[in-house]
């Protein structure tokens, strides 16, 4: 469920992606977030994974 939920669309480093209300808390799950991200980063990478991940949410969306 997670892989189809993280899914985007897009190209040349341009992707966009639907965020799910099933993985919200105060707003979008921090991690549900990375796994977007690392999503983008897999498709542009010519690495089949990444060594590290660092991320930092500031603040919760109101």
């Amino acid at each position: 469920m997670l892989i189809q939920h993280c899914a985007l669309k897009g190209e040349d480093g341009q992707f966009q992606g639907v965020l799910r209300p099933e993985w919200e808390i105060w707003g979008p799950n921090g991690g549900y977030l990375s796994a977007m991200a690392m999503n983008a980063v897999a498709q542009v990478s010519p690495f089949e994974q990444p060594i590290s991940y660092y991320g930092m949410y500031l603040a919760a969306r109101n």
